[in-house]
């Protein structure tokens, strides 16, 4: 039994130590405490474990301090407590039923299902619509059904006003009960539907009242969170910032969406704040944009603003060089960034780098195939690699390297060793290049990646060497 609670004073352990002289002392000081002593003392009651005949008689005290919130706070502790049959039970239950603040009298309120009828709800006064739906617990169809039935009735016949509905939606959401209520909902089916009401619920509020719910309502397989026309549709420039800002909600197919199609550059760099890796199949759809869309959205892959930017593969930065190099058109596109190269190349671990190296080879294999016309000194095409010549499309390079990419993955581990070797090599100095020149300042990334590559080896090296060597010392001592 935990005798004193180390939130409050130490003068303070004759007053909550859980015997009956603890309670009398208690009682007696009670009226002079400061109002932030009582608040304390009401939420350590969990920790002072007083028999229930103690805690009902301390209880029935406290309801007769005049400051209504200390009247709020233990009406609670006493609706939470089960107390059986002590004979108190009903005389307490009856001095908050009576209490003149309704905060407290409605804080002990059982609601029934009844009560989230519209025809009744939109009835009854304010804070008893309140107190209903502080202590409902779950419920998510019926009150989106509540939301539904107001905006499109009892607010225009003057029932609730647009700021009453916004303090349900908040009481509702904000209430212990809803987050523990809903906790696991992607294992529930109801659960899911309760959200998914909710959610859609959520399009048709007024902006200004919509935040609330847009700001913490949790994710679930929803119809209406996987229908990102349907969001787009219905909800304004900043509601759709506000979604796709949250970290928690992975919303994986309003992003692509998003990133990939809308015109409002915040959006698309909300869009991938969170939650949000390029994939082959992004990166091809910006490929086959408009020229000027297309600059564009290269071009925020590679912003100093984007999220993007930290999280870009090495090969999505060789294709956008080489889209940059192909025409005029895209010479506003950024160029080599040697510096972020540098940084993106270190942070690597070396599995990182040995598969992104090994995309970038396979992506050489696929510009040198896909061009119709090779330049001179390029790569000379291995016959061991021809399973992969049949999935080459014409002056497309990107198509040909997802092609190849799904085909290499097919392989089994022995076949990927045995054919990698016959891939293009990265390193600049030598004969396999898919550039038509060794001119080390046409081919920085390979550069980079080489020394890179050098530098951690040696490191590798090093350590293996260090830990033999400790080995040796090791065995000789012994």
């Amino acid at each position: 039994m935990k005798i004193f609670n180390q939130k409050l004073p130490s003068y303070f352990s004759d007053f909550t130590t859980p015997s009956c002289l603890g309670v009398e002392q208690l009682i007696f000081a009670w009226v002079d405490l400061s109002l932030e002593t009582k608040v304390k003392i009401i939420k350590s009651l969990n920790e002072i474990n007083l028999p229930p005949h103690l805690e009902l008689k301390l209880i029935n005290k406290i309801l007769d301090d005049k400051n209504p919130y200390i009247r709020y706070l233990i009406a609670i502790r006493f609706k939470k407590i089960h107390f059986h049959n002590e004979p108190d039970k009903t005389m307490i239950s009856s001095k908050i039923n009576f209490d003149k603040e309704s905060l407290v009298k409605n804080s002990i309120m059982e609601p029934n299902k009844n009560d989230l009828i519209p025809q009744y709800f939109f009835n009854y006064q304010q804070d008893l619509r309140l107190s209903i739906i502080r202590n409902t617990k779950g419920e998510g169809r019926a009150l989106a059904n509540l939301i539904d039935t107001a905006l499109n009735k009892y607010i225009k016949m003057g029932y609730i006003k647009e700021d009453e509905l916004h303090d349900i939606l908040i009481d509702y959401i904000l209430s212990p009960n809803f987050s523990i209520h809903y906790q696991f909902s992607h294992k529930n089916k109801n659960l899911t539907l309760d959200l998914d009401a909710l959610w859609k619920s959520a399009l048709y509020l007024p902006e200004k009242i919509s935040f609330i719910f847009l700001d913490n309502l949790p994710e679930c397989n929803s119809e209406t969170l996987n229908s990102p026309e349907e969001l787009i549709k219905h909800l304004s420039d900043k509601q759709l910032e506000r979604i796709l800002e949250r970290e928690d909600l992975v919303i994986e197919k309003l992003r692509r969406y998003v990133f990939k199609n809308h015109n409002e550059i915040t959006l698309r760099l909300a869009a991938t704040s969170h939650n949000f890796t390029l994939s082959y199949d992004d990166f091809y759809a910006i490929l086959q944009k408009e020229d000027d869309r297309k600059t564009v959205l290269l071009d925020e892959l590679l912003d100093e603003l984007s999220f993007t930017k930290s999280k870009l593969k090495l090969v999505f930065y060789e294709a956008i060089e080489d889209t940059r190099k192909k025409s005029n058109h895209f010479s506003n596109l950024s160029s080599f960034d040697r510096d972020w190269i540098k940084k993106k190349l270190n942070s690597l671990s070396k599995d990182d780098l040995t598969n992104q190296t090994l995309e970038l080879r396979i992506y050489k294999l696929a510009k040198y195939n896909s061009l119709k016309k090779p330049e001179k000194n390029t790569y000379s095409h291995n016959e061991n690699l021809n399973f992969l010549y049949s999935y080459t499309v014409n002056n497309d390079i990107w198509k040909t390297f997802m092609n190849y990419s799904l085909e290499w993955e097919k392989l089994n581990l022995i076949d990927k060793i045995t054919l990698e070797k016959y891939l293009p090599e990265i390193d600049e100095n030598s004969d396999k290049l898919t550039t038509p020149t060794r001119n080390k300042s046409n081919e920085p990334l390979n550069q980079e990646i080489n020394n890179v590559t050098r530098t951690k080896n040696q490191k590798y090296m090093l350590t293996a060497i260090i830990a033999l060597l400790s080995i040796i010392v090791y065995i000789l001592l012994q």
